[in-house]
């Protein structure tokens, strides 16, 4: 992948004095102040920096550290094409020149000082975008006459205005009034590279956002952080403005959105860190930030504090069990030895156990009370915790190809199908390997959940695929596979097909181990053999006398709530030994 200046300008919609550049533009933005920039850099739809990666996370030598670097070596071009792509006018040269005249050198040495303080490897990517920003627009810098942004708006008022002198008598005046109107909106352009109020605010308003990006993804779990990355509002984006598959591969670039910028700062003063944080995420989910108005932000500090309310909540619950307990272990501590000794002063036993203030008897009873959440917000903040909630079934029925219900098997018998199989890459295996691939390909319980009306809450539609001219689709869901103590993060993957009589087939069902850089990547390929073998860990099962046993036939532990599916493997012998656990998780909430 290439990644100059000339294609980041491209990608990201840089207005600067070119037709050519224009016309391939991709990306319409409408306002240079509302635009903000989250501290995601993206190879293709992989995220290959995230806001708390530092260059030495990358990984050395591959393609992922050249295109970091690239992309640091044209980030100040990118920032000003983001916050200010309207201060150049395209189809006048005269402009042209001011603006390479004037900020060229500016802009280079700018993302020159940004690689060198990321090659360092102690900058994470959020500090160096910041950076970018104070040197970019050097709101600090009293002496204007040293602000590059000002000397530039000032070149740009004064070029317009000797324009306007040097039209000619000779011009009709249709065409006076054309330039006349044209130089104008330089000046406009202009007197906004000289407002320093303005790029103060925009300053600010991104250090807020990569603060909260950088909270926001140090709280989040892997699979959360999966969740979230493939959602991401981005690909959403370009798919909207019908970029193709080969554009988005072959650029880099940051995920961006629209917002009123006061609104976000009036924000995140009034309401702070939390409610930003949340409205940040929302975004990445694909929020359109010009559709985030007061009452919207309304709901999100209710959201909010809703979930406050319910941690409050819990952790008064789980401080009054404990103090239960110790009340508990205190009492019997004192009726053992009540029943050796007596009070030695006036020979009364004491009737009342250890005092317990009027507040902590408040929180307890508060704890235990139930109380109903607020509808409009239940599926933001999780709703009501369901144990024993069991899905409804849908329409929707499943036929299970045998290339997956293959795995349900043991290994020796595995082997002889597969082996006697049409599928060369599947021949020749060894029984260990078999074993290994079980372990990821034995997930059949999952289609109950494929089955369910819940279904859409953990699925979504991937990429598509045609194979000897049959469409497969492909849904895929984030899960967490926990095999001897070890924990893998993925994602669940399930192709099917219709078959002559028009019925959906599961022909591909599996846990993929996958890294958050690279979920942007599975979301967005078809089947393929090497998708279909994975795994690095064996399963060892040994019998137990005396234990509870499986009934006949019983094979796994199914359980959901609103949040998670999960199904638990254990040894039939013996189920106080779990094999392996996976559980699926929902789709990140939206407002």
């Amino acid at each position: 992948m290439k990644l100059g200046v000339l294609q980041a300008m491209i990608l990201l919609g840089w207005m600067i004095c070119s037709s050519s550049i224009e016309s391939h533009k991709v990306v319409k933005l409408r306002g240079s102040e509302g635009c903000i920039l989250f501290p995601i850099i993206f190879s293709g739809t992989n995220a290959i920096a995230l806001p708390t990666t530092r260059l030495k996370d990358v990984r050395r030598g591959g393609d992922e550290e050249m295109y970091v670097k690239e992309f640091i070596g044209c980030i100040g071009d990118m920032v000003l094409s983001f916050t200010a792509f309207d201060i150049c006018c395209e189809g006048d040269g005269v402009f042209e020149a001011v603006f390479v005249r004037e900020m060229k050198k500016h802009l280079q040495k700018v993302s020159n000082d940004a690689l060198s303080v990321y090659a360092r490897g102690k900058s994470t990517l959020s500090e160096v975008l910041l950076m970018v920003y104070d040197r970019l627009f050097e709101c600090d810098v009293r002496d204007e006459g040293k602000r590059r942004m000002t000397v530039f708006g000032k070149c740009l008022i004064s070029e317009a205005d000797r324009m306007i002198r040097e039209i000619g008598d000779d011009v009709d005046e249709k065409e006076r009034e054309e330039r006349e109107n044209f130089c104008n909106v330089i000046k406009k352009r202009g007197e906004k590279c000289c407002n320093l109020k303005m790029w103060k605010r925009i300053v600010y308003a991104e250090s807020v956002v990569c603060n909260a990006s950088v909270s926001l993804y140090n709280k989040l779990s892997g699979e959360e952080l999966l969740g979230l990355l493939a959602e991401g509002c981005m690909r959403k984006d370009f798919k909207e403005e019908g970029v193709s598959e080969e554009e988005l591969n072959d650029r880099g670039y940051m995920e961006y959105s629209i917002v009123d910028i006061k609104l976000f700062l009036d924000t995140y003063i009034k309401h702070g860190c939390e409610v930003v944080e949340e409205i940040v995420r929302q975004m990445m989910l694909g929020k359109d930030g010009r559709e985030i108005d007061s009452k919207y932000v309304e709901k999100v500090v209710r959201v909010v504090d809703e979930r406050r309310r319910r941690r409050e909540m819990e952790a008064s619950r789980h401080a009054a069990e404990l103090l239960g307990e110790e009340l508990s272990g205190k009492k019997s501590k004192g009726k053992s030895k009540g029943k050796k000794s007596k009070r030695k002063s006036d020979g009364k036993t004491d009737k009342k156990g250890p005092s317990v203030s009027r507040e902590e008897e408040r929180a307890y009873k508060e704890s235990k009370a139930s109380e109903s959440p607020d509808e409009e917000l239940a599926g933001a903040v999780g709703g009501v915790s369901i144990e024993d909630h069991r899905p409804k079934r849908s329409d929707r029925r499943y036929r299970i190809h045998k290339r997956v219900s293959v795995w349900m098997r043991d290994a020796s018998s595995i082997k002889r199908a597969l082996d006697g199989g049409r599928e060369e890459k599947w021949k020749g295996k060894s029984i260990e390997d078999i074993e290994r691939q079980k372990i990821t390909h034995d997930i059949i319980e999952v289609v109950r959940l494929l089955e369910s009306c819940d279904a859409d809450l953990f699925f979504m539609d991937a990429r598509t695929s045609v194979k000897d001219g049959v469409e497969r689709s492909r849904r895929v869901a984030v899960g967490v596979l926990e095999v001897s103590g070890e924990r893998r993060v993925g994602v669940v993957e399930a192709v099917s097909f219709k078959d002559k009589n028009g019925q959906d087939v599961i022909y591909h069902l599996m846990f993929r181990e996958t890294v958050a850089q690279e979920i942007g990547g599975v979301m967005n390929q078809g089947i393929s053999p090497e998708s279909e073998m994975a795994g690095d860990s064996s399963v060892e099962c040994s019998g137990s006398e005396g234990v509870f046993e499986y009934a006949p036939g019983t094979r796994c532990e199914v359980s959901q709530d609103t949040h998670r599916f999960v199904v638990t493997w254990k040894n039939p012998r013996n189920t106080s030994e779990v094999l392996k656990r996976l559980t699926v998780v929902c789709r990140p909430e939206t407002i």
